[in-house]
């Protein structure tokens, strides 16, 4: 399996506290060629919101989709952590990461409101001033981000 090494010195150079992030890695089948497909076929601009609602809910299934088979693929993995304290001792840590039992309710809800606010935030943007319903949007966008759903428990082994 893959691995790689973060020292104690690189851990406390990282103040900025970046995000971390898990790839997987996984062959294109029909379900995705379709969701994708579904998105291309949709003219990139939009003639009216509703037309914007439905270009975000179509690339939002391919992310779905995307996510789902990525699920699929961590619950089916072994994390391993091994950690060497100062003193030279070892210690080894195995976990796995899994969907959580509502992840596809949970992950579609949160991408069908973003869904609306993107296209409004996207149809409105060069319009001045601003309608209440971009403002709106883009305070409910600012929650969605804020609080991204838990779509995985870590558990371990």
């Amino acid at each position: 399996g893959a691995g790689f090494s973060i020292s104690y010195e690189e851990q406390q150079a990282d103040e900025d506290g970046f995000n971390r992030q898990v790839w997987t890695s996984f062959p294109t089948d029909d379900e995705i060629r379709e969701a994708r497909a579904a998105g291309d076929a949709l003219p990139i601009e939009a003639a009216s919101l509703e037309d914007e609602v439905a270009r975000r809910q179509a690339d939002n299934r391919l992310r779905f989709v995307l996510e789902r088979r990525s699920a699929e693929i961590l619950a089916q993995t072994t994390l391993v952590m091994t950690v060497t304290f100062a003193d030279g001792s070892e210690q080894v840590k195995r976990y796995r990461i899994s969907p959580s039992e509502d992840f596809d309710e949970t992950f579609q809800g949160y991408l069908d409101s973003q869904a609306r606010n993107g296209a409004i935030l996207s149809y409105y943007r060069d319009v001045e001033p601003k309608p209440e319903e971009f403002i709106e949007a883009q305070e409910a966008s600012d929650g969605l981000y804020a609080n991204w759903p838990d779509l995985y428990t870590i558990t371990e082994l």
